[in-house]
């Protein structure tokens, strides 16, 4: 063999020890992995064999057991423990109790609004209910399953939902007695007055109302029965618009002056008196924004109340005489005419509490037009013929019984001369337009004119209601006075030395009139000064005749110088 061939056999002889090497390692290898998976293997199956057994027994155990699983509650009362005849035993014993202390709660917009038991809601759980469910809870599954369940206990407690009874009549009353809980009534806005409060108003902010829908609650309440679910529920509502206030319009509908209980000049009715009330609406305004929804505020005002209402005025409506004057007229037939026809015109007006009488308003024009007579009367100081001459005759006689009935005089003027029908200082002139006769009726209740004409006696009453025994007296005093005096005025048509009177003279006064009242016992309770009156002086005139010529006389003839008077002496 060559030494080539020689060296390439010992190569080869190489390669195949290394071959036999390595399969020698795999070999061992291989075999040693296969005795390991052998062991795992075995230990694996000893493992489940033994959590089998112990699986095996765990159900067996919890299958032939006959209490209910530890730690299962029902509506969140332990039963665990016990036997179906011990749940239910316990249950009738307890279950009303359980069950007004297991609470459902109600939302409005997931907000809770109450929680309401379920006894309120007529919903029960029946004592047999009660002990099947609780025992189904580890008994109701299969073999494995139950076993599960009894080893789950050992570690975590078990919430059975019970079987719910639903009493749908009790459950209809319930809803509707929530609702009628639960229902928020609209608070609408509005304002009053306290007769206690004179110095405030009292406005409620408006605030809106909730009517709770209690069908749909009677269906959601069923609903969680028949499925078991206590979770909140939400409640349907309608929400109820309250009425809005205005204090603008409130303004303008209650302010003003108080008015008492008076009459209907034109229904002859009686009408209610109204309350006098200011206050500042835009202070008014700024409280009721900081108000809360629903609440009463005060708003400060001045609150005046009538003091004599409706009813009280029903039996006291022109009872009583307040005052009554009378006086004779005298005169042409032209002036008795026009004094009858302006008492017709007066009689039987109507004045309520706080109106003003006005003469010339009631009586009018005195002239021909509305039927008056020309009669003597004054005029720029003469004495003249004119329309409605005699009317001041009625207006001073209803002057002395409104001074009498002790009411207060608003506008009055007397005469330009003394009045020969009334006694002086308590008269009061008047002319078409102005001047003027006016008196307010300042008390409490309606009053009335009523006049009375016969054989020439004019009566002027007025009837009110009097609630004391006062009286009135009217004084008089002249202060002052100032004579006449005669004035002559020629009259060419006169005869010399003939005298004619063109008017009578009257003597001028300043009169003074006090008005004294006093108690039904004659006590004087008070002198108050009603008026002065200042009368005109008038003058006695007198139309004369011209004086005669008087003759001429011629001067004496110049004597004849003495002697020795001459020139030249």
């Amino acid at each position: 063999m060559s030494e080539e061939n020689s060296r390439i056999s010992v190569e080869e002889n190489k390669q195949e020890q290394a071959v036999k090497s390595t399969e020698g390692k795999r070999l061992q290898e291989s075999g040693g992995k296969r005795s390991g998976g052998r062991l795992a293997l075995l230990i694996a199956g000893i493992t489940a064999g033994v959590l089998v057994a112990a699986c095996a027994a765990v159900c067996g155990v919890a299958a032939t057991r006959d209490t209910v699983l530890r730690g299962t509650h029902l509506l969140g009362a332990d039963v665990g423990g016990m036997t179906r005849a011990q749940v239910q035993e316990m249950w009738e014993k307890d279950g009303d109790a359980i069950c007004d202390e297991t609470r459902i709660t109600l939302l409005k917009d997931g907000e809770a609004l109450r929680e309401v038991s379920l006894r309120e809601l007529a919903v029960s759980v029946r004592p047999e209910d009660a002990a099947e469910d609780a025992w189904q809870a580890g008994h109701g599954g299969n073999f494995l399953t139950n076993g599960w369940r009894f080893v789950r206990s050992w570690f975590e407690e078990t919430e059975v939902e019970p079987r719910l009874t639903v009493d749908e009549a009790g459950l209809t009353a319930a809803a509707e007695a929530l609702c009628q809980e639960l229902d928020i009534p609209a608070v609408d806005g509005a304002y009053r007055l306290d007769k206690e409060k004179a110095d405030s108003l009292y406005v409620t902010r408006p605030m809106d109302g909730l009517q709770i829908d209690g069908e749909a609650l009677c269906q959601n309440v069923k609903q969680a029965a028949e499925t078991g679910d206590l979770s909140p529920i939400e409640c349907r509502y309608e929400v109820l618009s309250a009425k809005p206030i205005d204090l603008d319009e409130v303004y303008e509908n209650i302010h003003g002056e108080m008015t008492n209980a008076g009459y209907d000049k034109y229904t002859g009715e009686l009408t209610d008196g109204k309350i006098g009330v200011e206050f500042d609406v835009t202070q008014a305004k700024g409280l009721l924004k900081e108000a809360q929804p629903g609440q009463e505020f005060t708003v400060p005002a001045k609150v005046t109340f009538p003091r004599v209402t409706k009813e009280e005025l029903k039996d006291l409506l022109f009872r009583d005489c307040l005052g009554s004057y009378t006086t004779y007229a005298s005169g042409s037939s032209n002036r008795l005419f026009n004094v009858q026809r302006a008492a017709g015109m007066i009689s039987g007006t109507v004045l309520n509490s706080g109106e003003t009488f006005s003469f010339n308003g009631v009586v009018g024009n005195t002239d021909e037009a509305n039927g008056y007579l020309p009669a003597p009367g004054y005029m720029r100081g003469k004495t003249v013929d004119m329309f409605g001459g005699g009317v001041c005759q009625v207006s001073s006689t209803l002057y002395y019984a409104t001074l009498l009935s002790n009411l207060e005089i608003v506008t009055r003027f007397c005469h330009q001369y003394v009045p020969a029908y009334i006694t002086w200082g308590c008269d009061a002139t008047v002319n078409d337009g102005w001047p003027d006769y006016c008196f307010r009726n300042d008390t409490d209740y309606p009053i009335k004119i009523v006049t009375y004409y016969s054989n020439d006696y004019l009566t002027v009453s007025i009837y009110g209601t009097k609630l004391d025994d006062t009286y009135v007296q009217m004084i008089s005093e002249t202060l002052s006075s100032t004579p006449s005096h005669e004035e002559f005025e020629e009259d060419e048509k006169l005869k010399p030395g003939e005298k004619v009177l063109e008017q009578s003279g009257y003597t001028g006064y300043h009169v003074r009139t006090w008005r004294n009242v006093y108690a039904g016992d004659g006590t004087l309770i008070s002198s108050v000064v009603e008026d002065d009156s200042h009368y005109d002086m008038r003058p006695t005139i007198y139309r004369v005749g011209p004086e005669k010529p008087k003759e001429e006389t011629k001067p004496d003839p110049t004597p004849a110088p003495e002697p020795g008077d001459g020139e030249g002496d």
